[in-house]
């Protein structure tokens, strides 16, 4: 349906520009039919130059935040490696697990609940000499280390409303005239130019990185009475019997004699952010042919009043360039189009010079859409010109 409308529109464009035309030919043709029109090509001619104003071209655009330049962005920094903090977690929370059998420590140690003890207890554990210190106490850590990593991208945009120097010269002539009535016909060219009428910058991407890293420290506390008691020592220096059939000093797992806790240490974190910034700019040129039928009314021999109607053909052509931390982008548009022009003006004449202002309106004109690889957006064509004039009349 989008698409449905967009040809229609399109199509209802066409059909008043071709109006406009059919107007301005239709004028000139009544002219020639009366019997005031100039039949002479030696006279009634005028030749123009001067400056001119583009105003008010209203832009829209800006950097795609899924342009090319993100080819140009740096590798990441490697995310720091390690044993998560919820692995280190669950490793420490095992060494007091013992509902599900043997539990076995880093200094080779273990403690299996099953053995053939009958009461409560198990003789079924064995520490190497050395594990305890002097509070019978076991000290297990296990640490981690983790990063994250994230990006965000952004299109960075920027608004305009400019207005653009310019030229513009003409060739005019009589084309018919009843007392101090009349109207001429004329073809104009007019250049603009504007170095720089779009800029924008700033940061187009954010990556930020973060990392952290500690210890879950496992506290494993025997009972002081059973490390102390000498029957709990074996001749070579280890603690407890270490089979299931035992017998020998025994862990009322449930009683007291163990005791596991848990806490965190040397917990640190860090995070670190960096952007890449982008800048565009554009330049924009016109090149702006008119045809266009001006009756005039001569309120003096020197003052003049006249308007304007006519067709224009325009060629439009732009320059993007887009940079950042290597990378550079330069991108050219070219748009034709074909609208209508009105408008007022005066001119004061004396003897074979002239001297004057125009004032002109565009219509039935269309925005000009920039897609680019990088740069995206619309620029308004700009509403009216403004020229003044230098002429001489032979």
């Amino acid at each position: 349906m989008a698409n449905v409308n967009l040809n229609y529109n399109k199509k209802i464009r066409l059909m008043k520009k071709g109006m406009l035309l059919m107007a301005v030919v239709v004028a000139v043709s009544a002219f020639a039919e009366s019997g005031s029109f100039n039949t002479s090509w030696t006279e009634g001619w005028r030749v123009t130059a001067g400056g001119a104003m583009n105003g008010n071209m209203r832009t829209k655009m800006g950097i795609r935040h899924d342009g090319a330049w993100r080819q140009a962005l740096p590798a990441s920094a490697p995310l720091p490696s390690g044993a998560s903090r919820a692995a280190a977690q669950a490793a420490g929370d095992a060494y007091g697990n013992f509902g599900e059998g043997r539990v076995d420590y880093p200094n080779g140690g273990f403690i299996d609940p099953e053995s053939s003890r009958a009461e409560p207890g198990t003789w079924n554990w064995h520490f190497p000499a050395g594990s305890f210190d002097n509070g019978g106490r076991i000290t297990v850590v296990n640490s981690y280390t983790e990063g994250s990593f994230s990006e965000s991208s952004r299109r960075v945009s920027g608004k305009d409303d400019d207005f653009a120097a310019g030229f513009s010269i003409g060739v005019e002539r009589e084309l018919w005239r009843k007392g101090g009535f009349g109207a001429d016909l004329g073809f104009g060219l007019s250049y603009f130019r504007n170095s720089g009428f779009f800029k924008a910058g700033g940061a187009a991407y954010t990556r930020t990185q973060s990392g952290s890293s500690g210890d879950y420290v496992t506290d494993i506390a025997f009972n002081p009475d059973i490390i102390g008691d000498p029957w709990a020592q074996n001749p070579d220096g280890s603690y407890g019997a270490g089979t299931y059939d035992g017998p020998g000093p025994v862990l009322d797992l449930g009683g007291g004699d163990l005791t596991v806790s848990h806490r965190w240490a040397n917990i640190s974190s860090s995070s670190r952010s960096s952007s890449y910034y982008l800048h565009a700019e554009g330049d924009y040129e016109d090149i702006e042919l008119t045809f266009a039928v001006k009756p005039f009314w001569d309120v003096t021999d020197w003052l003049r009043l006249r308007g304007t109607l006519g067709v224009a053909v325009s060629r439009t052509h732009f320059t993007f360039d887009v940079d950042g931390q290597g990378y550079s982008s330069r991108q050219r548009f070219d748009d034709w189009a074909v609208y209508g022009v009105g408008g007022l003006g005066g001119m004061l004449r004396w003897k074979n010079f002239c001297l004057g202002v125009d004032f002109l309106a565009r219509f039935l004109d269309d925005d000009i859409e920039i897609r680019g690889r990088d740069v995206r957006g619309s620029v308004e064509r700009a509403p009216w010109m403004l020229t003044v004039y230098a002429g001489y009349e032979f």
